[in-house]
């Protein structure tokens, strides 16, 4: 938002992309998907997702490997007022530039699909099955929407400076859960 109060950055924003979708899974747990298409080719988008010094500029730090069976523990870099800690994770599955897989303590399975696109881009799928209550389904939402937006911007040379999360990303992220939350009540 501007010092004049001009929300239209921030609408932009909350735009850009589609919503995702919840879908409650046999084992009781909700899958989580999204899909973004990139202007960048599958090997930039995979590097991002999977290159430790990569994944701090728009999701999170790592200590690990994208290797299969290897640790991929996550530490989010928003939290406020207090430091997040870090989450344990494994590497399932590592297809180079195709298929990267993890199975994480707070954030269930997630999994980045890609595939290249005509114009030479990439389109990812992004799914998370995870434990969540029905309250906790939008905020979760909105905050995968959320990183996947940092991942657009990161791609194109501007990641996300964690300093000024909360004033710059904090009221998107608010406008995502409430939009989530309508959908879901919907539904």
């Amino acid at each position: 938002m501007t010092a004049a109060g001009d929300v239209s950055p921030l609408l932009t924003l909350v735009n850009r992309h589609p919503l995702g979708t919840a879908t409650e899974l046999p084992d009781g747990t909700v899958r989580l998907e999204f899909e973004r298409d990139y202007l960048h080719d599958v090997h930039e988008v995979w590097r991002m997702i999977t290159d430790p010094a990569r994944t701090e500029t728009w999701w999170a730090q790592v200590r690990g490997e994208a290797r299969e069976g290897a640790a991929f523990d996550l530490h989010w870099l928003n939290g406020r007022p207090d430091p997040l800690p870090w989450w344990q994770g494994t590497v399932l599955t590592a297809h180079r530039d195709a298929v990267f897989t993890i199975s994480n303590s707070e954030h269930g399975r997630l999994e980045f699909d890609l595939a290249a696109a005509n114009d030479g881009g990439s389109r990812l799928r992004f799914t998370a099955d995870v434990a969540l209550s029905p309250l906790e389904v939008a905020t979760v939402m909105a905050g995968w929407h959320v990183h996947l937006e940092h991942l657009h911007d990161a791609l194109d040379g501007h990641p996300v400076r964690w300093d000024t999360w909360w004033d710059a990303w904090y009221p998107l992220w608010e406008r995502l859960n409430a939009r989530y939350e309508k959908r879901l009540l919907q539904d």
